[in-house]
């Protein structure tokens, strides 16, 4: 991590920009040859072909003029319509003087998804202080606030992914009328990438990690250190309906077939807490390090969550679903650990050398009497 140095603040900016495509991509045959692999599956086992003869001869004279009769549809292409455009920014100002030294840093990066409705973004805010309040007192202090925002269809892009690898080319994606084709029995990836709603994580974190250390001596340091960390999170399913058509404009399947809103809350508290005493003592040629010390460290987290379908998806708040499938849930969970534990350490010219550990940990895991 890092702090500042004594000396005029200064500051300075960096940033990044980048774009991204895919890589190591399945390379997937076209209508065509779809359809005669599978014919020679199919006879390899003792079957009929699945498409005829002049089925796969009319594809080839075609050769895309009449989509809606002879679909040859490139999935990937048709899905993986973003850029993957990612941009990265920091600001840092740092300086101080004999007394206090200060490091700041502001940083925020944002990345587009290859498929629609897919986004990263970041704020971050750092503070590290470093005080001496004293010969024998100083102080760390180091502040942290992190935001992001991460979006994925509500689908789900691992499905998305999946349907765009696995159907074959010879089913239709979009209609020549720009309606959704029916994908494979209503899974249709680019019709889910664009319309099937938003899965949206929101994740605010702020930590504390404060250190006050006293040496009365040149050779003995307390140390206490207190290291919470407050975590908020949020995430919000909004599912939508998606129509899908023949080519003769005759409605098909709905996938999924109603709209669906989940919310779930997260709210977490994770501290630490430590406490130190070293002695560091040299005697000619000998050396003594002794440690003792003890630490806390423990979380506690609430949730809940709720559901409704029928939502209005203009308006997509729980108040505006059916009552009817509602469902609601929540938890929570607490544990404690807490340790003691002092360590020993000689050694003779630097080549002689022993240590010693010893330790007692206790935790609020197991059943009263076996902590």
């Amino acid at each position: 991590t890092k702090r500042g140095t004594e000396g005029k603040f200064s500051v300075s900016y960096n940033n990044y920009l980048g774009w991204q495509e895919p890589t190591d991509m399945p390379d997937l045959v076209d209508a065509v040859g779809y359809m005669e692999l599978l014919n020679t599956a199919y006879q390899n086992v003792g079957r009929d072909p699945l498409y005829s003869n002049d089925l796969i001869e009319q594809y080839k004279k075609q050769n895309g003029v009449s989509p809606d009769l002879y679909p040859n549809t490139d999935w990937q292409k048709e899905t993986l319509t973003k850029s993957g455009f990612q941009q990265s920014h920091f600001l840092n100002i740092s300086g101080g003087n004999d007394r206090l030294k200060t490091f700041t840093s502001l940083g925020y990066f944002t990345q587009d998804g290859l498929i629609e409705n897919s986004s990263f973004n970041r704020l971050n805010l750092r503070n590290n202080m470093d005080w001496t309040l004293s010969s024998k007192v100083k102080a760390k202090v180091d502040l942290q606030f992190t935001s992001t925002k991460r979006t994925n269809p509500a689908s789900g892009a691992n499905n998305i992914f999946m349907w765009m690898n696995g159907i074959p080319a010879n089913q239709i994606g979009i209609n020549s009328d720009g309606s959704w084709g029916t994908g494979w029995n209503g899974l249709n990836p680019i019709s889910h990438a664009k319309e099937s709603g938003e899965f949206v994580t929101r994740t605010n974190w702020g930590s504390i990690n404060a250190s006050l250390l006293y040496s009365p001596v040149s050779w003995l340091t307390a140390e206490v250190n207190v290291a919470p960390k407050f975590t908020l999170e949020s995430k919000d399913n909004l599912t939508k309906p998606i129509q899908s058509y023949l080519p003769d404009v005759t409605p098909s399947f709905v996938n999924p077939t109603k709209s669906s809103l989940t919310n779930t809350d997260t709210k977490t508290l994770h501290n630490n807490i430590r406490a130190t005493l070293t002695a560091d003592k040299n005697f000619w040629n000998h050396n003594i390090k002794i440690l003792a010390g003890a630490s806390q460290e423990e979380r506690h987290s609430r949730n809940h969550t709720a559901y409704r379908d029928s939502v209005n998806v203009d308006y997509p708040v729980l108040g505006t679903g059916s009552a009817a499938n509602q469902t609601v849930g929540g938890g929570a969970d607490k544990w404690v650990l807490r340790s003691f534990f002092a360590r020993a350490n000689y050694n003779y010219k630097q080549g002689y050398l022993f240590e010693f550990n010893i330790r007692h940990d206790g935790s609020a895991r197991f059943a009263k009497g076996n902590k």
